[in-house]
Order: C-alpha cells, then sequence, then structure tokens
C-alpha cells in the first residue's frame, strides 16, 4: 500500500514590512491634499497643487509656490510614491538629522529658480521669509508678524551678505550664500526650518491638522521660540514688531544664553553654530527693558541704577548717528555677566559686540573686553569695547553722559540707548527684590543714624561747653515738638 495522503502544512504569509511612522503619515497628507472638493468633486492636479501651496506657503504664498516648483517642477500628477519622497527629504533638512549646509543649499535654489547665483532682491526675499516665519512660530505675534522689506535690520543683513557676492555680475553665489549663513548668521534659516517641520508633523496651531502625527524626537524641534519683550504700558503693535524683528535677527548668532537657556554659560560652546547642537535654538523667555534714555533720560547714575544687581545676561542697544548729520549707526553689546564699575576688564565667554547697522555683522566676541568706569581715577572713565585682551585698542568708547561715542575714529552723537535683560521674569524680580531691600536698608541705617545722634548728644563734650558758656541746648526730640 502506498503512503497514506497527507495534506502539506499551509505556509505563513510573509509579514508585511511595518511602514514608518512617518511615511504613514505623509501619506495621510498626500490623501487629505487629493481629497475631492467640499462640492463632492473629485480633485484634480490644480486643486492638488493650490492647497499645497496654501498649505506650505502659508502667510507668504510665494513661498509655497516655489516650493511646489522645487519639489515637483512641471510633473503632472504627483502620485503618492513621489509625495512622500519629498516630504521625507523636506522633513530631513528641516531637521537635526539634516545637515546644515545641505538645508541652506535647499532653500537658496528654492527661490533663486535652480539657478546657481542670485541677486539683491532675491536674497532679500529669502531673509524676509525668513524673519516672518520665525516671528509666526516663534513669537506671540503669530499672523500679526509684518516685516516691510526695507526695514534697516532687513537691509543690514543684506549688506553684509552681499559683501560676498560675485564683485564683476554683483550676484551671490550658492556656495558663498552658504559659507556666510555658516559662519555669520548660522541660525538664519531655523524659523523658516521649524515652520516646515511643524507642518510635516501636522503640529502647527494656525493650519488645519489633516491627521494625527506621530510622536518623534524632531517634535522637539518645533519648540523654537524666540524670547517675548516685556514692554511695561506699552500696547503699540508696531513696537511689539520692531522689538521682535530685533530679537530675531540677533538670535540668528548670538550664544544661547541670551535666547532663553539657563543652562551654565561656562559649559556652552562658544558662539553654537549649528541646528546640530541639541537643542541649538532659541526656547523662549522674556526680554525685559531695564533702561532706555527715552524714559530715563541720558545718565550714568540712572543707567547703573537700572541695570545693577541685574544678574543674568542683558543686550545694550546704541542708536547713534555720525555728528555733522551723517549716517545712521546701530550697535549691540551683549553682556553675559552683570554690570560692573570698576578700573578692569570684564565679560564671559559669550561676551559679544555687533554692528546692527549699516550692515550686520560681529565685531568682537570674548572674555575681559568690557570695562565701565566712573569711579577709579587714572582709569579711562565712561563704557569701552577692546579690540583684543592686550588691550591696545579701544574699538567703541561711550562717554560718561551717554551721549557721545566714538567708533572707528568717527565721532557719534548717541540717539536712544536701551538696555535689555535676557533673564526671564525670575531675574526682573530678583532684581526689583534686591533693589526693594536696599531701599529698606538705606532707610534702616538712616534711623540708626538719628537715634545714635540723640542718645550720645547729651553726653557730649560739646554740649558741655556750650552750657558752661550760658547755652542752654535742647534735645533733637524737643526742638521738633517746638
Amino acid at each position: 500500500m502506498g503512503a497514506p495522503y497527507s495534506t502539506p502544512e499551509k505556509q505563513p504569509e510573509p509579514e508585511q514590512p511595518e511602514v514608518p511612522p512617518m511615511v504613514a503619515h505623509f501619506r495621510r497628507l498626500y490623501a487629505d491634499l487629493t481629497a475631492p472638493d467640499q462640492d463632492g468633486s473629485p480633485s484634480d492636479d490644480k486643486l492638488f497643487r493650490t492647497r499645497f501651496e496654501n498649505y506650505f506657503g502659508g502667510h507668504n504664498l510665494e513661498l509655497g509656490h516655489l516650493l511646489y516648483v522645487k519639489l515637483f517642477g512641471s510633473i503632472v500628477p504627483v502620485d503618492e510614491e513621489m509625495f512622500v519622497s519629498a516630504m521625507t527629504l523636506l522633513e530631513r533638512l528641516s531637521s537635526r538629522h539634516g545637515d546644515h549646509h545641505e538645508a541652506e543649499a535647499f532653500y537658496f535654489t528654492v527661490f533663486s529658480g535652480g539657478e546657481e547665483a542670485i541677486d539683491r532682491q532675491t536674497l532679500t526675499k529669502i531673509l524676509h521669509v525668513a524673519a516672518i516665519f520665525a516671528m509666526v512660530v516663534g513669537s506671540e505675534l503669530h499672523e500679526r508678524a509684518v516685516l516691510p522689506m526695507d526695514h534697516f535690520l532687513l537691509q543690514a543683513i543684506v549688506n553684509a551678505a552681499m559683501k560676498h557676492a560675485d564683485k564683476t555680475t554683483g550676484q551671490l553665489h550658492k556656495a558663498q550664500f552658504a559659507l556666510w549663513v555658516s559662519s555669520q548668521c548660522p541660525r538664519l534659516l531655523e524659523g523658516t526650518q521649524h515652520w516646515m517641520l511643524s507642518l510635516l508633523h501636522g503640529h502647527h496651531e494656525d493650519q488645519q491638522k489633516t491627521a494625527s502625527a506621530p510622536q518623534s524626537d524632531d517634535v522637539m524641534m518645533m519648540y523654537y521660540q524666540l524670547p517675548a519683550p516685556h514692554l511695561e504700558g506699552e500696547s503699540q503693535l508696531a513696537r511689539e514688531v520692531e522689538i521682535c524683528t530685533l530679537i530675531w535677527a540677533l538670535s540668528t548668532l548670538l550664544p544661547l544664553v541670551y535666547m532663553g537657556h539657563k543652562e551654565d554659560m561656562k559649559k556652552q560652546p562658544k558662539l553654537q553654530t549649528s541646528v546640530q547642537h541639541a537643542p541649538s535654538y532659541p526656547i523662549g523667555g522674556t526680554w525685559t527693558l531695564l533702561y532706555s534714555s527715552d524714559q530715563h533720560g541720558f545718565s550714568m547714575n540712572r543707567f547703573q541704577h537700572h541695570c545693577s544687581d541685574y544678574r543674568e545676561p542683558s543686550i545694550m542697544i546704541l542708536t547713534c548717528r555720525q555728528e555733522g548729520g551723517g549716517d545712521q549707526l546701530t550697535f549691540a553689546i551683549a553682556v553675559d555677566t552683570e554690570w560692573r564699575d570698576g578700573a578692569y576688564f570684564w565679560g564671559g565667554e559669550n561676551f559679544c559686540f555687533l554692528q546692527l547697522q549699516p550692515s550686520f555683522v560681529m565685531l568682537k566676541s570674548g572674555p575681559k573686553l568690557l570695562s565701565l568706569n566712573e569711579k577709579q581715577r587714572g582709569f579711562p572713565t565712561g563704557l569701552r569695547v577692546m579690540s583684543s585682551d592686550k588691550y591696545d585698542l579701544c574699538v567703541l568708547h561711550v562717554e560718561s553722559s551717554l551721549e557721545k561715542a566714538h567708533f572707528q575714529g568717527m565721532d557719534l552723537a548717541v540717539m536712544v540707548v536701551e538696555v535689555w535683560g535676557c533673564g526671564g521674569v525670575e531675574a526682573a524680580d530678583s532684581q526689583r527684590r534686591v533693589k526693594a531691600w536696599e531701599s529698606k536698608e538705606i532707610l534702616r541705617r538712616r534711623k540708626i543714624k538719628a537715634s545714635g545722634l540723640k542718645e550720645t548728644w547729651m553726653d557730649s563734650p560739646d554740649r558741655y561747653l556750650l552750657e558752661l558758656g550760658g547755652v542752654t541746648t535742647k534735645r533733637p526730640t524737643e526742638q521738633q515738638q517746638q
């Protein structure tokens, strides 16, 4: 007899590879962008493109249009596989896993239309988008963020970048742009990158959420937050936008101790320069106006009174004009320690001296380059920034009156002085508590001194001599009663 018949065992079906969470999310996003219209009519290529440009362009539809052209060109239709591939690339360039130089080159070609060089006007558009989205994502302005293309800070940054342009054509090449961003303004594009990342993860509050996005380490990158200016008694939108623009510009290159970070300043990398440092982006906090020449007058005493005992980083903004009606110059002195008065130089590793106008550039940085002296004789008075620790050349000298300054051989009339404390609400409250304690201590000492005088007068030899001469003396309290 033959062997009994046996049913062959059923082979298990091969397991389908697990779809990465972000890929699944991008597929859901594609489904939303290609969904039927509200009237039930099927989506077409034109509707998909309009939805894409509106979603990713947000407050700047031109960015949405340019991004679509960069990612898809004239290809129609855009299928799911192509869309997921493009979103994966965009997510990598916008996250900490992306190469910093590659991200700069990508956004450069988005605005250049694929060209290898751009003119001043196109560069201004790139910087304008960077500023707007940084304020939309990272400030309380959100949709109120408005910035004219001719704003002096925007044009100052353009001036700094165009110094690297080709002398013959006057255009800035992609490699020169990437080099300038990396060396001078390493966090220039982070606002735009965070905007894209928030949309890719479906978490931006101003956009309609398409589907629940997966959580990942890169969600932390969406917590990009510029410090918020605390303007007591001020509610003008123009003033708020002006300060937020200043904060954004400074956030592109200043050490992060001025942007909400509370770690030990000595442990922070000097002039952190890349999104690859985690976290190497502003995380919020509050800037408090400590001193303003418009409010408190030009006075070194008033400046010291309002800025002393503030034990966190602060930034002095000097707006000047050349004497005789020359150009306007603006400077920033970023101080990472408490303000001090004396015949010595001070400042930590994160001290910086910048020119904000007419060109946006870091002039000096490093420890012990600043002095402020009003008390010590035989030592120059006023505020001085030195060129190096050899102290052989003074780069900036602000006179004790605060009304005149000297910079690179130019005599300047100071128009406005402001000092912003960057340590948050806690630092401002701590300063107020110290000031209140000092005021109480002064009153207490005055009472002790007056009480001591009353107690010792009756036993004073002066009183004894006067009464020997026939002069009757009385206690101070008795004189007050009369």
